[in-house]
């Protein structure tokens, strides 16, 4: 079974990993998702189907130009 994607689908900005946790915002969910043991990372997703459970196997597609680097306080680094 292939892991549920979130973001955009480009093949060079492909992460895969595991949900955390997941909570709903409005029409949105915001996942905490590991990624490989030492990285962790908070995505905001449109809900199209079904919220993600703990646990479940995810790829995770970014644009570069949407992201934003903290450092361990959650301080914006870049």
């Amino acid at each position: 079974m292939r892991p549920h994607l979130v973001g955009a689908a480009v093949s060079a900005n492909l992460l895969s990993g595991r949900v955390v946790s997941g909570s709903c915002l409005g029409s949105s969910a915001i996942y905490e998702i590991d990624v490989g043991g030492k990285t962790s990372i908070r995505a905001n997703a449109p809900i199209t189907g079904r919220v993600l459970c703990e646990g479940e196997a995810i790829e995770l597609g970014f644009d570069p130009e949407g992201c934003v680097l903290l450092d361990e306080d959650g301080h914006r680094i870049s």
